[in-house]
């Protein structure tokens, strides 16, 4: 597959689970949790919150829209693009949020804090639904190079829903050898299929 720089590609592709390092295997099927992450990158992760605001349901994505069960045009929602960094600022994860507009003061986190962190420290009841994993280009750094993401739902307390997608840094996440941009790595939805 041929891409120009700036595209981001979000595509579930077929699952060849060899190619992948087992430290990718193993944060992909974990449970989201911001635990594993600090492991991998050797300490404690603090959000970065880089761009919020609330669109109208039409400027979401209908695939997020129907996860979230947004079936009213009026219902508000609010999207948040955040990055988990290092002590040094270095970037080991690049998240988008979407949500009900109504359920952010009660289930968003301080701007320094990781979402699942701060769901977890509040003791909400949160669920996590698995909706696929994805390549695509690592937009921080000069360097265009192949990073795995996935997205999930959380089911919370009081039937809000927050849809999550995360995209992990090549420098501690590696995708399968890949070795120009020309070839997405090989992934998949999880069983009983993604989204896509």
């Amino acid at each position: 597959m041929a891409l120009a720089l700036g595209v981001e590609v979000n595509e579930p592709l077929a699952l060849r689970p060899w190619d992948y390092p087992e430290v990718t295997r193993m944060l992909l099927g974990s449970d989201g949790s911001t635990a594993l992450l600090e492991s991998v990158a050797g300490g404690r992760l603090t959000a970065v919150l880089d761009h919020q605001e609330v669109l109208a349901p039409a400027a979401v994505p209908s695939v997020v829209r129907e996860a979230l069960q947004i079936e009213d045009e009026a219902t508000p929602l609010l999207l948040r693009l955040t990055r988990l960094v290092t002590r040094e600022r270095l970037t080991v994860s690049s998240d988008r949020v979407y949500l009900a507009a109504h359920d952010a003061a009660r289930l968003l986190p301080p701007d320094d804090v990781p979402l699942l962190r701060f769901l977890d420290r509040e003791r909400l009841s949160v669920q996590r639904r698995p909706l696929s994993y994805s390549a695509r280009r690592w937009p921080h750094g000069r360097v265009h190079r192949w990073s795995v993401g996935r997205d999930y739902l959380l089911d919370c307390d009081g039937g809000a829903r927050i849809w999550v997608s995360e995209q992990f840094s090549p420098d501690y996440i590696p995708a399968a050898a890949a070795p120009s941009l020309g070839r997405a790595p090989d992934l998949a939805p999880p069983v009983g299929g993604g989204y896509g």
